[in-house]
């Protein structure tokens, strides 16, 4: 899409909604010149900015921008021929009709919903023609006369049904097939993974006595809510056009599912698979935190540690509290910043006083570890500095991480590097490739990991392995100000009530590299889930100043599927 077309529907929609430029720039925190830059088709905003217009208009992102990749489509126009005309083999080996397009099907369905539905759609169609061939014969055997014409009648319908079918997904993407029952439904496009637990569980209900109904039940349930879970996340992301996702998930302290979807990389369609490493952007304060913890729990450090009294700290906090970063905003300079009050987003103001979330001072601590720890503060910016290290035996060892790095310089985890996978964004409707992140472990983010080892990191840490039950403790209630104020964070994550349930969680944004990340735990649910993705569509847009876990597209559904009373 050119900039104009875009222009033209934001006109278009914000005139509908009575909305001027002004009320507009009101209700999304977007400048009154960038609206007016973006109407008269000068600049094509972020993706960032396209959600905060279309949730202000109240309509959906792809009424503002619809996506148009041509090698994509190229690419998905060959996929569709396949799948519709592979069954014409069927006539020369039979049953092959049902079962090529069947493998295309399973092969395809998770990386676009344009697939799962087409693929439905012709196995469907040749599951019923094939019965309805058999009827035939049938009736050709004890019919006369008409049982002739019903045989005969058959294979050239189905023929016909199939070729128009062909040439409408060449010009298209619709479909018709005509008398088809729907042996395979939507609710069934789970994972073959998932479908045959489900299957050995329904065999097992009629083995087992009375006495484990009730267990079954729950498993079954259980299972039923995954693929609920796993439908929404693939309508997900084709809605925000996300390249590739990264999704696990922990039940009772237990893996229950990991699975990736998409691609990695967009050239050369390189598939994302649950190895695959993500950049996890502020998500990666969920290891900071813990990690400080672990050299506290240590003895090598204490939470009440000056972080100020570091070398060039007044003169950093000083250009931080003048340059009109939000980071800076009523920053005071010649007070005594604990370690605790960076872990816990209490600096700004005050300190210690409220919670203002603040990245940059969590990225200040790399180079506080390396004055702890008697190097110059610029060690933090060399390869394997002292933080990436703690990370790694304090977290990423015991927990077995071995598909996850703090930084990127370890020598010892260098495949994980080639392995991550590249972010994106959208502009003049095109997929573009982000810049790289930064190599060293600064703080505020840093490392990489895929969404299978954040779950088995949540699970070491709730078996004891890395901090004791003391320190652990910490982790688990909202921090408590000087003031006696408790506010949503809790040494590396957020800590809400949402409906008087307890969510403990932490997302991730990195708009410059591409990625977003979401960690989401409900500890009265015995539940964990991580989603990982490549671009920018996981994120809502949290405030600094609290939580809104609650507006998390992600936390909606998955709050919902896997009801806490099930």
């Amino acid at each position: 899409m050119k900039n104009d077309i875009f222009a033209e529907r934001l006109i278009y929609q914000r005139k509908l909604k009575g909305y001027s430029q002004e009320k507009l720039a009101d209700l999304t925190n977007v400048t009154v010149r960038t609206i007016q830059r973006v109407e008269k088709g000068e600049v094509q905003p972020q993706l960032r900015t396209v959600k905060l217009l279309a949730a202000a208009l109240e309509i959906e992102v792809d009424d503002l921008l619809q996506l148009n990749d041509p090698r994509q489509e190229s690419l998905q126009k060959k996929w569709l021929l396949l799948m519709h005309a592979s069954p014409f083999i069927g006539f020369v080996l039979p049953l092959l009709n049902i079962f090529l397009p069947l493998f295309l099907w399973i092969h395809k369905k998770d990386d676009n919903v344009i697939y799962d539905n087409h693929g439905r759609a012709v196995i469907n169609f040749q599951i019923s023609m094939s019965l309805l061939s058999v009827l035939a014969f049938i009736g050709l055997v004890t019919i006369e006369g008409y049982g002739f014409f019903f045989f005969i009648a058959v294979i050239p319908f189905v023929i016909l049904v199939m070729l128009a079918n062909v040439i409408s997904v060449l010009h298209s993407q619709k479909y018709f097939y005509p008398l088809s029952v729907p042996f395979i439904r939507q609710k069934r496009s789970a994972t073959s993974s998932t479908l045959f637990p489900l299957l050995l569980m329904s065999t097992l209900s009629m083995l087992l006595p009375p006495t484990s109904e009730a267990t079954e039940h729950r498993k079954t349930t259980f299972s039923t809510q995954l693929q609920q879970f796993e439908s929404f996340l693939l309508n997900y992301k084709n809605k925000h056009h996300i390249p590739g996702l990264s999704v696990a998930i922990s039940k009772d302290g237990n893996m229950v599912y990991q699975k990736a979807h998409g691609v990695s990389h967009i050239s050369g369609q390189v598939p994302v698979t649950p190895e695959t490493p993500f950049w996890i952007a502020s998500v990666s304060k969920l290891f900071v935190g813990t990690t400080f913890l672990s050299l506290v729990d240590n003895g090598e450090l204490s939470l009440d540690d000056p972080i100020s009294a570091m070398p060039e700290f007044k003169q950093y906090c000083e250009w931080l509290a003048g340059s009109g970063i939000v980071f800076g905003k009523n920053l005071q300079c010649d007070q005594t910043f604990k370690l605790k009050h960076a872990l816990n987003h209490v600096v700004n103001g005050k300190v210690d006083s409220a919670f203002s979330y603040n990245s940059i001072f969590y990225s200040r601590l790399s180079r506080f570890l390396e004055a702890k720890r008697g190097n110059s503060i610029d060690a933090a910016k060399g390869r394997h500095n002292e933080l990436a290290q703690a990370i790694t035996e304090a977290i990423l060892i015991p927990a077995k991480m071995n598909n996850s790095m703090a930084g990127l310089w370890d020598p010892n985890r260098q495949d994980v590097y080639f392995r991550k996978a590249r972010g994106y964004g959208i502009e003049d409707n095109q997929y573009v490739m982000r810049r790289e992140p930064q190599r060293h472990m600064a703080g505020g983010a840093g490392v990489s990991a895929t969404a299978s080892d954040i779950i088995k990191f949540d699970m070491a840490l709730e078996a004891g392995t890395i901090l004791s039950a003391n320190i652990k403790a910490l982790t688990e209630q909202p921090y408590r100000t000087e003031n006696g104020t408790t506010i949503p964070y809790a040494y590396g994550r957020y800590i809400q009530y949402v409906n008087d349930e307890k969510i403990i969680w932490h997302g991730g944004w990195d708009e410059e590299a591409g990625f977003t990340a979401v960690y989401l735990k409900f500890p009265q649910r015995n539940l964990t889930i991580v989603v990982l993705a490549n671009n920018e569509g996981l994120w809502w847009g949290n405030p600094l100043d609290k939580a809104e876990i609650e507006k998390s597209p992600v936390f909606q559904a998955a709050a919902k599927i896997f009801n806490a009373s099930d």
